[in-house]
């Protein structure tokens, strides 16, 4: 088996990626008044 971690950058790539994930549910959320989107 391999294991593998990410590296400092792709921490913060994927933090920055959540954010941008987060805000376009909540912008679909508000779109289809959805509170389960």
């Amino acid at each position: 088996r391999r294991f593998y971690r990410l590296t400092a950058e792709g921490r913060r790539v994927l933090a920055q990626q959540k954010k941008t994930w987060a805000a376009f549910v909540e912008a679909v959320r508000r779109v289809t008044g959805d509170e389960h989107a």
